[in-house]
């Protein structure tokens, strides 16, 4: 058995930073790579993440957050982005992204 640290940086530079994150070009204008992303990201165990944000994924928040171009791609993607951040714990960036929403009218 590989110890949990280990694994962790396995994943997060052999796996990530290497297989994955090289190939992305914006994730928040193309809903294909964010659903790669998401799907990456919820495999990830939840104690990786509760200490803080593995330093492979900054990038990631920084591309998926309130820097993301201001875009009517990228306002098609905000919900799922914002479902990215808050499962790797960037609560604040999730809800910048939510509020900048235009508000749904109950029907």
């Amino acid at each position: 058995r590989i110890p949990d640290a280990e694994l962790s940086r396995l994943v997060m530079s052999r796996i990530f930073a290497t297989r994955i994150a090289p190939h992305l070009r914006s994730p928040r204008l193309d809903a294909q790579e964010l659903a790669v992303v998401a799907r990456f990201t919820e495999s990830l165990p939840e104690r990786w993440l509760v200490r803080q944000l593995p330093a492979e994924l900054v990038p990631l928040r920084d591309a998926l957050g309130p820097r993301a171009p201001a875009t009517a791609e990228a306002a098609r993607t905000a919900e799922s982005a914002a479902k990215v951040l808050r499962r790797l714990r960037c609560f604040d960036e999730a809800q910048v992204i939510l509020d900048s929403l235009p508000q749904r009218g109950f029907s």
